[in-house]
């Protein structure tokens, strides 16, 4: 009786459901000028054209996401050759001691056939791929990124390599991590002087499969301006340096190396062959003009969105927001320094007017909803707790335009999230209902 009473009996003015229908609706205006990557409904990833959205699947679940929104990104892996060979995206380097072979019995996280490496007989380091990125002035986040499978139960290891060097001195400092695939777990590494480790992460890709990240930062010291990548095969007792028999016992499989700059990874950017680095435009969405106003309310309403989990690179104002100038707008969720926390906020140019209070910690899914009316309310929820606002409220009218995936017109950084559902009620609810709403 009480979910009767408290759910929302007025109709909205627009719903857009993207997990259930994997549409893009008439009023949104979408584009990306180059191409992205999504994981399709058959769980493997695959590239989307420039200028068409990216609804995701889960990998293992297979169930949608909904629309994919990502900030642009560059992977800068591009090995030691730009002759690629396959879809795995490693390089070929005939002088490294590892050996590689195409499976037609597994198929890796695209869909293809999966490489196998294997350390050689005979030789007792076993390296493949790497590279270098020049021209390093500032302290810098860089993640690392690669999917990796266990191979016959060998319990092999992938040692995630970055060096910060000086090219003249050599001197140098490393951050280094160390894969398992036959666990699903990091199992060992180290922090160089230069380095603060971030996070390493693991997602389960299922059959298997796990893509491991790491995230340090690099706290820049004059002279070392390289920053070298790599990956070695390691041994099931993390030996480095190890000299395999037989060698056909033992390996793993790989694919998808990423180096890309910013404090998370993001979806796959395949360098093609030829290439050193190879580019991901940000994802704009948006509705303005006309086909905002057939379903805006100046005087009151209500917006209700379901996202999956957002990370930001930037300190600011990012998410699901309305405005129609630098500093006129209504945003949320605010993303504080680091993702330490969430809340709405609320400017009027020319000065900033009212926030909420915290409601949760950054990087969290959930269901979001903000209730506006006239000078007199200005309430939020998420995922079914309450948060207040301080300062004034004055009337939020004269905007225009709703941006998905970043804060107001005028302003170029973006959320990174999975967008469920947007839903927009002409009426403000009430806090009960916006409770109700977002458990």
């Amino acid at each position: 009786m009480t979910i009767q009473q408290n759910y929302p009996t007025t109709r909205p003015s627009l719903s857009l459901n993207f997990a259930r229908s994997r549409r893009l609706d008439p009023h949104i205006t979408f584009t990306r000028t180059t191409s992205g990557t999504r994981v399709n409904e058959e769980g493997y990833i695959e590239t989307v054209a420039a200028d068409r959205p990216r609804f995701d699947h889960d990998p293992v679940t297979l169930e949608p996401r909904g629309l994919l929104v990502e900030e642009g990104r560059t992977n800068y892996y591009a090995g030691t050759s730009s002759a690629y060979t396959d879809s795995g995206g490693f390089s070929v380097n005939t002088t490294l001691a590892t050996s590689r072979t195409a499976d037609a019995n597994l198929y890796a996280p695209n869909g293809q056939p999966a490489f196998l490496y294997r350390a050689l007989d005979g030789s007792n380091f076993h390296g493949f791929g790497g590279g270098q990125v020049t021209g390093i002035g500032a302290t810098t986040t860089i993640s690392y990124s690669c999917w990796v499978r266990d191979y016959n139960n060998s319990d092999y290891r992938l040692y995630f390599v970055l060096d910060a060097f000086n090219p003249t001195t050599s001197n140098s400092n490393y951050f280094l991590r160390v894969a398992r695939p036959l666990t699903g777990a990091f199992a060992g590494g180290g922090d160089g002087t230069r380095w603060t480790n971030t996070s390493t992460r693991v997602e389960n890709w299922g059959n298997g499969w796990y893509r491991f990240s790491m995230t340090g930062t690099y706290n820049f010291e004059a002279g070392r301006t390289v920053i070298g990548y790599g990956f070695q095969l390691l041994d099931n007792t993390s030996a480095q340096f190890y000299t395999p028999s037989p060698s056909n016992t033992f390996g793993l499989y790989a694919y998808g190396p990423q180096l890309e700059f910013g404090p998370f990874v993001t979806s796959y950017i395949p360098v093609p062959s030829g290439s050193t680095t190879a580019t991901r435009t940000a994802d704009n969405a948006s509705i303005t003009g006309d086909k905002f106003s057939s379903f805006y309310n100046p005087s009151e309403g209500t917006i209700y969105a379901d996202m999956g989990p957002y990370q930001s690179s930037f300190t600011g104002n990012f998410g699901i927001s309305v405005g129609s100038a630098t500093n006129n707008y209504l945003a949320f969720p605010y993303i504080t320094a680091g993702g330490s926390s969430i809340r709405t906020t609320y400017w009027r140019d020319p000065t900033f007017t009212a926030t909420s209070q915290p409601l949760t910690t950054g990087n969290t899914a959930g269901k979001y909803a903000i209730a506006y009316k006239n000078s007199q309310r200005l309430d939020q929820a998420f995922n079914g707790t309450l948060g207040t606002f301080g300062g004034s409220i004055p009337n939020p009218t004269g905007f225009d335009s709703l941006y998905i995936g970043r804060s107001h017109f005028g302003i170029t950084r973006y959320q990174n999230f999975y967008l469920k559902q947007l839903t927009y009620y002409p009426t403000a609810l009430t806090n009960a209902q916006l409770q109700e709403l977002t458990k």
